[in-house]
Formats: C-alpha cells, sequence, structure tokens
C-alpha cells in the first residue's frame, strides 16, 4: 500500500501551468528523486506536498490521510532547503531542538532527541558553535537533524547539496542515503544534477514543463528511457543524425556506413532520424570485419581530440561528417589513441535508441 498518494496535482502562475497533472505513489520508506531542469515544476511539487504552496487541483493523501488543505505545520512533514536556513544566534544543538521547542516538548526530552541526532550526523563536538563557526557541509548536516528530530512521516530535500563543491556534495549524498535507509524514512528529493539522483534513488521521476516525463529506477531512466526528452536529459549521449535504409531489417545509414539498431523499425526507408548511442557504447576495436554481424556494428572513424576526465577518457571521432564522442575506463596501461589516427568503432546493435520528434515516446 502507498504511503504517499498524489493524484492530478495542478498549479499554475498566472497564465503560466507549473504543474500538470502530476500523479505519483510512493511506498513507506523509499527515496524519490523529482529530477529535471530549472523551470520544471520539480520545486514547486515539493512546496505544494509540504503545504508551503496551495495547488490548484488535485489531492494529497499521507498515510492514507488527506492532507490537501491541511496548514503546513500540521503535516508531520520534515524540510531540508539549498541554503540552510539555520538560525545565526542559536547554537547547532539549539538549531536542531527547535522545532521540539516549537511543539513544546519537555526539556529532557529535547536533550535526549538533540543528543540522538547530533549522534546521527556525527556532530556532538561541534554543538556549541554556531553556524558561522562551521562549515557548508556541516551546516547542512545540521538542517537535515533539524528536519529529523521530530521525527516527521516525510522528509523533503529541496536541491539539499546544490551550494557545496564537488567532493563534499559526494561524501554528503553518501550520508543522507544512510541515514535515510537507517531511519526508514520516506523521502523525497528535488535535484537538478542526474548523477545526484542516479546515485541516490530508489526512483526517479523526470519532469519537464510541469509533467512527468518518466517514473523508473535509475537503470531503467538510464538505459530505457521513454521518451526523447529523458533520452538526450539523461547522461552524456551522441545524437547522430541517420537515414533509413530497410526498416524491415532495421538498417539506417550512418554518415555512409550502413549499421542495424535492433529490430524492424516503425519508420519508413528514407526517413531521416537521430541515432542516439552513449559514448560507452562504443569501443575502439582491433579487428578486420567491418559492416554488420548477429549483434555488432563496425565502422571506421578518425580521431579528433582526447580529453583525460579522470577516471574516463573521452574520446571524439569523426565518422565521415558526423561527430561523436567515445568513453573508455583511464588507466596507467591504457593506450591512449592519437588524433588524427583513423580507427574502427564497434557498437552493440540493441545499444541505439531511434529518434524522431522532440518529444515523441520512443517505440
Amino acid at each position: 500500500m502507498s504511503f504517499l498518494v498524489l493524484n492530478q496535482l495542478k498549479k499554475a502562475f498566472g497564465t503560466a501551468l507549473a504543474v500538470d497533472n502530476f500523479e505519483l505513489e510512493v511506498a513507506k520508506g523509499e527515496l524519490v528523486t523529482f529530477l529535471g531542469p530549472s523551470g520544471c515544476g520539480k520545486s514547486t511539487t515539493l512546496r505544494i506536498i509540504a503545504g508551503f504552496e496551495t495547488c490548484d487541483g488535485g489531492q494529497i493523501w499521507m498515510n492514507q490521510q488527506e492532507i490537501t488543505h491541511l496548514p503546513a505545520n500540521r503535516r508531520k512533514i520534515g524540510m531540508v532547503f539549498q541554503s540552510y536556513a539555520l538560525f545565526p544566534n542559536m547554537t547547532v544543538a539549539e538549531n536542531i531542538g527547535f522545532g521540539l521547542k516549537l511543539a513544546k516538548e519537555k526539556p529532557p526530552i529535547i536533550k535526549k532527541r538533540v543528543n540522538e541526532m547530533l549522534s546521527l550526523i556525527r556532530l556532538e563536538v561541534l554543538a556549541q558553535r554556531y553556524p558561522h563557526q562551521i562549515s557548508g557541509g556541516q551546516a547542512q548536516r545540521v538542517a537535515l537533524a533539524r528536519a529529523l528530530a521530530p521525527q516527521p512521516q516525510l522528509l523533503l530535500l529541496d536541491e539539499p547539496l546544490s551550494a557545496l563543491d564537488a567532493l563534499i556534495r559526494r561524501s554528503l549524498r553518501a550520508e543522507i542515503r544512510q541515514i535515510q535507509q537507517q531511519l526508514g524514512i520516506t523521502t523525497i528529493f528535488v535535484t537538478h544534477d542526474q548523477e545526484e539522483a542516479l546515485s541516490l534513488s530508489d526512483r526517479i521521476v523526470v519532469m519537464n514543463q510541469g509533467r512527468i516525463e518518466q517514473i523508473g529506477t535509475p537503470f531503467e531512466i538510464y538505459n530505457y528511457p521513454t521518451t526523447n526528452f529523458v533520452a538526450s536529459f539523461i547522461g552524456t549521449l551522441n545524437m547522430l543524425p541517420a537515414r533509413v535504409t530497410n526498416a524491415a531489417k532495421g538498417e539506417i545509414n550512418l554518415g555512409g556506413h550502413t549499421v542495424r539498431v535492433a529490430g524492424p523499425l516503425s519508420q519508413s526507408d528514407n526517413t531521416e532520424i537521430t541515432l542516439a548511442l552513449r559514448p560507452e557504447n562504443l569501443k575502439i576495436v582491433e579487428v578486420e570485419e567491418e559492416g554488420l554481424s548477429a549483434t555488432e556494428n563496425f565502422v571506421h572513424a578518425k580521431v579528433k581530440e582526447v580529453s583525460l576526465l579522470g577516471a574516463v577518457v573521452r574520446v571524439r571521432l569523426s565518422l565521415a561528417e558526423v561527430l561523436l564522442e567515445l568513453d573508455m575506463f583511464n588507466s596507467r596501461h591504457l593506450t591512449l589513441p592519437v588524433p588524427g589516427a583513423e580507427v574502427k568503432l564497434s557498437f552493440p546493435i540493441d545499444s541505439g535508441l531511434i529518434l524522431t520528434k522532440p518529444n515523441t515516446t520512443i517505440p
């Protein structure tokens, strides 16, 4: 049974529709991420759940009770903001206990709960410091502890890591996930960062222009996008112009080479299409075979540029007039391709996605 149910939520600001028929069911203890570009409606949806915005239509149910019109302070929801929003005149311990004090809990209960939260976020030694005396990562952990201290039924996080540097973000998102699983608290996380969403989530809700494009696990969203928007938004993607040459056999012309995709194509012969390929699906190979095989495509390409991206080496190539990128794992023993060199590439016939119009569903 679903713990949180969002039924046909709508929200408009003037003539602009910010949230359009948003429907989602979240299981108890699940971490769901709203992912999308700026202005897609993800934070507005979160604020509607929290009670900071009223919806123009639809219902919100939590733990089998409708909370659509319930005031924010009666929803038993904890929220963490991007800006931390800590009180500068309060110590770390006082900030964590603020919600409990507001609820008029007894001092011994507040002290016990604050100590539990300090232990959870491993900041016991900083309890008496003020916000200006701690780092940004520590401040965000305090904000998380403050949201969790009143034992909410639902935790909402609105881009909580976007103000931090990359190294701290990676460390802190792992901590957030660990704490969320340890407490078993149902959580909704909002971000525009794809890596964040893919690494944290049980499921991802990809949003665009106030609508849901796709809901799925990180594996499903990345490997099996159902719309062109999701395919192009999640991860790096080669968008390669091509033309259907034999729809029945799944054959297309790519930069003067005949290659095959999985299954027959719904497009007719001579239709102009886009072949979408992930850089990691391409490999530089030492084979004599060229053209088609049972499972792989083989083509010639020319190396244009080689870039080191840490654990990954990105190679930019040209296939006739078509430009594409290939990713290979970095290692000390790797022989880097040389710009200007002619190489052979392979990619599995089932690795490509056929894209047509920008907002159509992928067959």
